[in-house]
């Protein structure tokens, strides 16, 4: 199985085995992420996947502006980081499965700078985000490091509870 893994099924179940597979293959991938698309195409006006997360993935800050997005945690807790235009950290906050006393659940209306940092081993989070899909031509901001160890350092203190 690749870090990503499409769908072809019109009608597609999720199972244990499935989400096995997906833990697996993050834990197998040099991004320590793994994502099953569970969409069928990336015009689809819905775009929604099933993402596994290790510890110590770095996801870079990003945003979809005019674009809604919802994001529930599955497994484990993540923490989720908001920024400002400037990258500086405007909210935190911890969320887990449902069951936990944590949020759970998240949407935004129109995407800000934000990025996931895995608090716990393994997180799996089910993602939509309105399509169809477009890779973004926004330039990254410079608050952004390219370098991947520059980019873990800054989500390690951005992640750092106040």
């Amino acid at each position: 199985m690749p870090e990503v893994i499409k769908n072809s099924e019109n009608l597609l179940f999720i199972n244990p085995e499935m989400v096995e597979n997906i833990k697996e293959e993050a834990r197998k991938s040099s991004s320590l992420i793994a994502r099953l698309l569970m969409h069928l195409s990336h015009e689809d006006p819905v775009q929604e996947m099933l993402i596994a997360m290790c510890r110590g993935c770095a996801v870079a800050p990003n945003r979809a502006l005019g674009r809604s997005e919802s994001l529930q945690v599955v497994e484990g807790e993540i923490m989720l980081i908001m920024f400002d235009e400037n990258g500086e950290v405007i909210q935190r906050v911890e969320m887990g499965s449902p069951g936990s006393d944590k949020a759970f659940l998240y949407r935004f209306t129109s995407t800000p700078w934000h990025t996931m940092v895995p608090l716990t081993e393994m997180v799996m989070v089910h993602e939509t985000l309105q399509g169809p899909f477009v890779q973004s031509s926004e330039t990254p901001p410079e608050w952004i490091p390219q370098d991947p160890t520059e980019l873990k350092n800054l989500l390690n203190q951005a992640a750092v509870r106040s």
